[in-house]
């Protein structure tokens, strides 16, 4: 691999000079918002199962209920109590 070495005082390093910081903020800017989509993505994929799982235990109340709609309602906020 040759590395190619100017001047210190050279047009080509005065051009240089800071573009290391600005490809790093562009990238960290990226990986940034793609790590935050990752964590947005993983906790509206749980309130989607809590909310699930309560309509699930609703269900169940209000079929071993014969379909008492307090005790529906009652089961679906329990199981919603933890999110």
């Amino acid at each position: 691999m040759t590395a190619f070495i100017f001047p210190s005082g050279s047009r080509a390093t005065r051009r240089q000079h800071g573009a290391a910081a600005i490809e790093f903020a562009v990238a960290g800017a990226i990986v940034l918002l793609l790590g935050l989509l990752c964590v947005e993505a993983a906790r509206w994929h749980g309130a989607r199962q809590m909310a699930h799982l309560a309509l699930m235990e609703a269900a169940r109340a209000g079929a071993t209920g014969h379909g008492n709609p307090e005790r529906l309602r009652t089961a679906f906020l329990q199981a919603l109590l933890p999110l």
